[in-house]
Order: C-alpha cells, then sequence, then structure tokens
C-alpha cells in the first residue's frame, strides 16, 4: 500500500449484514498508518522464492500458459497473534490479484493490487485486535467496520470482474463463523497479471512492521479465474528478513487448493485433510 488516497476508493458502494438481521451497515475506513505493498521480492532466479513481505503461494501470468487473471477466491482462519517479541507487532491474510511475480524468476512485479482480507495486531502487552479490510494500490488500506472478526473464525474473499472485460471490480468478504458479508464494487485498471494467497507484515511508519507468531491460517478452497487452483510447490513464496526466516508456506494440501502457513520456522508441514 502507498501512501495517498485514491478518491474512487471512497466513493465504493458498501454492505454487510447478518442473515436474517438487517443489523449495522458495515463501511470502510482508511487506515492510512497501515501500509501495504506489491511483494518486495528478495531473490530472483532461484529455487526459493524469498519476500521481505510475503509468504504465500504467487501464480504468474508467464508460466501459468500467459493467463490473465479475472477472479480469486479462497478461505482462511483467522489466526491467533503472539508476541515475539516485546514490541507491537501487525500482520494481514488474504486473497488477490496483482503485486506478484510475473515470470517464474521474478523478476518483472505487477504494480497494481487489488486485494481483501483480514488483519491481526498485537501490542507490547500482549491486547490482540482483528479487522476486515481491503485495498486497491495505490489507495489506503480501508477498514471494514460494523464487521467483527475474532481469532479462529473462517474467512471467505472473493475478488472478481463485475462486468466481463471491464476494470469494474467486485470485492466479496465473508466472516463464515458468523455469516457477515460485506460486498463493495469499484473501478480499477488492473495488469491482471498475478493472483495470491498471502499471509503479509504490512509497513508502519515507513517501515517493515514486526510479525508475530501467529497459528496456522490453513488457507483453503482456492480458486482462479471460476476453477480450483492445483497448487505448485515452486509457486511457494517464502518471508525473510534476509537473516531470518520469518514465515514459510507448507506443500499443498492433497487437493492442491490450499496449505499451511507457519511463522519463525524454515519447515512447515502440509495439510493432510482437502
Amino acid at each position: 500500500m502507498r501512501r495517498f488516497l485514491l478518491a474512487v476508493s471512497i466513493a465504493a458502494i458498501s454492505l454487510a449484514t447478518l442473515p436474517g438481521h438487517a443489523g449495522p451497515v458495515a463501511y470502510s475506513v482508511a487506515r492510512p498508518d497501515w501500509k501495504f505493498h506489491p511483494g518486495r521480492i528478495l531473490t530472483t532466479g532461484a529455487p526459493i522464492r524469498e519476500s521481505s513481505n510475503w509468504a504465500g503461494y504467487n501464480l504468474g501470468f508467464l508460466p501459468d500458459g500467459h493467463k490473465l487473471y479475472n477472479q480469486v477466491s479462497g478461505t482462511w482462519t483467522v489466526p491467533t497473534p503472539s508476541l515475539h517479541a516485546a514490541e507491537n507487532e501487525y500482520s494481514v491474510n488474504w486473497v488477490g490479484i496483482g503485486g506478484g511475480c510475473v515470470d517464474k524468476n521474478c523478476l518483472t512485479i505487477d504494480p497494481t493490487l487489488i486485494q481483501a482480507g483480514s488483519g491481526q495486531y498485537i501490542d507490547s502487552s500482549g491486547q490482540r485486535s482483528y479487522f476486515a479490510w481491503w485495498e486497491i494500490i495505490p489507495g489506503p488500506i480501508l477498514e471494514v467496520a460494523n464487521f467483527a472478526v475474532r481469532a479462529g473464525d473462517r474467512m471467505s474473499v472473493d475478488i472478481r470482474l463485475a462486468v466481463v472485460a471491464s476494470d469494474i471490480w467486485k470485492i466479496k468478504i465473508v466472516n463464515l463463523t458468523t455469516g457477515q458479508t460485506f460486498q463493495t464494487t469499484v473501478p480499477y485498471v488492473s495488469g491482471h497479471l498475478t493472483a495470491e494467497w498471502i499471509e503479509e507484515r504490512p509497513s508502519i511508519g515507513g517501515f517493515p512492521a514486526p510479525l508475530p507468531s501467529l497459528t496456522n491460517p490453513r488457507f483453503n478452497d482456492a480458486y482462479v479465474n471460476r476453477f480450483p487452483v492445483n497448487f505448485l510447490s515452486r509457486q511457494a513464496v517464502n518471508m525473510t528478513d534476509g537473516v531470518t526466516r520469518l514465515a514459510t508456506p507448507s506443500n499443498p494440501d492433497p487437493d492442491a487448493n490450499g496449505f499451511n502457513a507457519c511463522t519463525y520456522t524454515t519447515a512447515c508441514a502440509a495439510p493432510t485433510g482437502r
């Protein structure tokens, strides 16, 4: 995420309700203190791809058969953060289009990015908070107000073109545990060149944020262009600060549309169930 507002994102149409209950209307509120970025790739042409801010899976236009991405979706469990050090620590989980490696060697990054997910924060005293959000770079992260998120909730995000061959996008966030849904439709010129399922550490005050220790978010049910994804281990991206491995995605699950993510370890066991 960059430092300046994109006015059109504030004008997005937003709605969230609980089934059978009118409930409070959810709306988007900018959080300029949290900054998200395209994948900051540290290694290119290497067997293992490394980033300073992302861990997860990244599909790219060239190795994926020159495919353009018009829809992406997936589910995950909101992780519980624990202090890795005595400091404020931040992380987010999301699904999106853009921002990743266009080619297998990560020599080119898609500079556009449309994404949505959940976030978790733990302060130095151990107090935790959670929220849902969406973003279209270079706009700010937009928190979804009146939308409850808790550790252990199962989340779903679907991002797709609202109209074929347009630049109008529909973003849908669902808390599968509570049934609450948020939807917004926004214009955005995307490169359509990459698709991602990511655990990220944002930037706070212009610097990469400390990452907490996190329980496994268990990404699953990944779809792209309305078909189940077939993840390959070579599409994984590890998060590192250049010295320490911060987060590691596992190999794909048995049906290849999900994976685990583990913090502060170089080994992460793959899910055994679908």
